[in-house]
């Protein structure tokens, strides 16, 4: 995935994750400093650098950030059962096994290049 700064590359990203003690909707900032922290682990009690392993420059990390939101969202089970209406919805659909298996595979193959 190229993520330079300057790329074409149109899409916006949201993540949207569930916490208990979050308030729903809320959309907390991060900067470079803060994305570089949560590219930070440990493997076999060794720090790792995902973005100095991957060779990802500051400027490309920036033009990441300036297309991406992160989101504090429902609860998985809610957003799962929401996401499975889209497609019923859209595409006019009878069953929620048609939306999940035809059409939420079939977005998930289009929208897993990105990733």
């Amino acid at each position: 995935m190229n993520i330079s700064a300057n790329t074409t590359n149109s899409v916006n990203y949201v993540l949207y994750a569930h916490f208990e003690d979050e308030t729903q909707g809320a959309e907390p900032q991060l900067n470079l400093e803060k994305h570089k922290e949560n590219f930070t682990y440990k493997m076999n009690k060794v720090e790792k650098k995902y973005y100095e392993d991957k060779i990802i420059d500051d400027n490309q990390l920036k033009g990441f950030l300036k297309r991406f939101r992160f989101v504090f969202g429902k609860e998985f089970d809610t957003q799962q059962r929401e996401v499975i209406q889209k497609p019923k919805t859209q595409f006019n659909c009878s069953s929620d096994f048609e939306a999940d298996t035809l059409y939420y595979n079939n977005e998930l193959r289009i929208v897993g290049p990105f990733f």
